[in-house]
């Protein structure tokens, strides 16, 4: 997660494209009919790359034992292009996610190599974790983490029971990128808050960037599970049954798991570290979950209810419109602009009933309409479908937050509305 998040940082500063093929910023060369692959497949583990360079060899011990010998854990770079070179790998690009520690390694040395090509200068950083140094570690302010222990962290570091030499266990700059890091519950939860807001002044990458990133590349048929860049994407229900993607990156090594998980709807996250002979951390983010998201489900609803459902009116009086809130979905139930019953005129073009009201961005919602078309998706054309006024779709829907209360505002028709009945008075005290 944290390679990948520094090669976005890297792309917003116009270091690299996440379309630029690697090979020549590491002199790779590929398995005949391979490649090339670029940033973007191996930050989302779709180049099809062995998931171990170099891999296990099983030729002393298959079929006798499945354990192959491997070296990967502390390869050079020379040894992890040569393993490419000489290895056919699992797919072809963008044929399916393939789990690929060779692949982050990769990552995490082209942005090393496409770093120093642009500064053009011996003061560059010159290894992985000098790059994460400098452009994470330090400003967010993460004091704890590092990929070696040191006289300063050593005394706060958990050692395991279950091979505990593994804290003082030097991957190497080739390996660093695909794990091995330490980190902290406390510089987890920096990260966690700038990417939940990314307004946050130390954030690192801005939210356009967050939104980029916190979407699936591949979803998998069990229509449960996904994959991200490098999430791994699961899809539960909150309490009115509606899907919650989870994004987690989850870690596993003998002794030590580990789970960052980001909840982008509901706006929080969950983070697990832990030692000893539990193996998975997804039952107990599951658990966190079933126990959560109903009191985020809660909030949210009664935070609806304080600002935004109730009957509206106009400033003149004249004109209306109601907004109900139901299995924590906002709807527009009455509209009446101008004498004419909004919601009608709607229905006779798509049928009867209320209309949702869709979240496009800060404090903005579109009235949503179902396509008038049968063979096209609900918001492939109805989010701006009956026209344009002063440049403002006639849909949108603002709320400005004031003073004296939350002001309803159609921009299109340069409309204000006051809410004077709240359906839900105790909520909205």
């Amino acid at each position: 997660m944290f390679t990948a998040l520094e090669t976005l940082i890297l792309r917003n500063r116009g270091v690299l494209n996440l379309d630029d093929p690697v090979d020549k910023l590491l002199s790779l060369t590929y398995h005949t009919n391979y490649g090339p692959i670029t940033f973007r497949q191996l930050m989302s583990h779709m180049s099809g790359l062995n998931t171990f360079s170099p891999p296990g060899d099983a030729s002393g011990s298959w079929p006798k034992s499945p354990e192959g010998e491997s070296s990967s854990g502390h390869a050079t770079l020379a040894q992890v292009l040569e393993s490419i070179a000489s290895h056919r790998p699992i797919a072809p690009p963008y044929t399916f996610p393939v789990y690929s520690n060779t692949g982050y390694k990769l990552l995490g040395l082209a942005n090393v190599a496409a770093n120093r090509a642009f500064e053009n200068h011996t003061d560059a950083p010159s290894t992985h974790a000098e790059l994460m140094h400098r452009d994470v570690f330090t400003p967010l302010g993460l004091k704890d983490s590092s990929f070696l222990t040191s006289p300063t962290n050593r005394a706060n570091v958990v050692v395991p029971s279950i091979q505990p030499g593994d804290i003082d266990d030097d991957h190497g700059d080739a390996s660093n990128p695909s794990g091995g890091q330490l980190s902290s519950v406390s510089d987890l939860v920096k990260v966690m808050q700038t990417l939940i807001d990314p307004s946050r002044p130390e954030s690192a990458i801005p939210a356009i960037t967050v939104r980029e990133w916190l979407r699936p590349i591949h979803s998998w048929v069990d229509d449960y599970t996904a994959v991200g860049a490098p999430w791994e994407i699961i899809k539960p229900k909150d309490s009115y049954g509606r899907t919650q993607p989870l994004y987690q990156k989850l870690g596993e090594m003998p002794g030590y798991h580990s789970g960052f998980i980001i909840n982008p709807t509901s706006s929080y996250g969950i983070i697990i570290l832990s030692t000893g002979p539990m193996t998975q951390t997804i039952p107990l983010t599951n658990l966190i979950f079933d126990h959560v998201q109903p009191a985020f489900d809660a909030i949210m609803e009664a935070e609806a209810h304080k600002s935004l459902v109730g009957s509206w009116l106009s400033d003149d009086g004249q004109d209306n419109i109601a907004i109900d809130i139901e299995a924590g979905s906002l709807y527009v139930t009455r509209y009446i602009l101008n004498g004419t019953d909004v919601l009608a005129v709607m229905h006779n073009h798509i049928g009867s009933g209320k209309l949702p009201l869709w979240p496009t961005s800060e404090n903005e919602y579109r009235l949503a309409v179902p396509s008038p078309y049968g063979d096209c998706f609900f918001s492939w054309i109805t989010l701006d479908i009956y026209g344009y006024i002063n440049g403002t779709s006639v849909n949108v829907f603002e709320f400005i937050d004031s003073e004296d209360g939350v002001t309803l505002y159609l921009p299109a028709m340069d409309m204000k509305f006051k809410r004077t009945i709240d359906s839900n008075p105790q909520l909205s005290a």
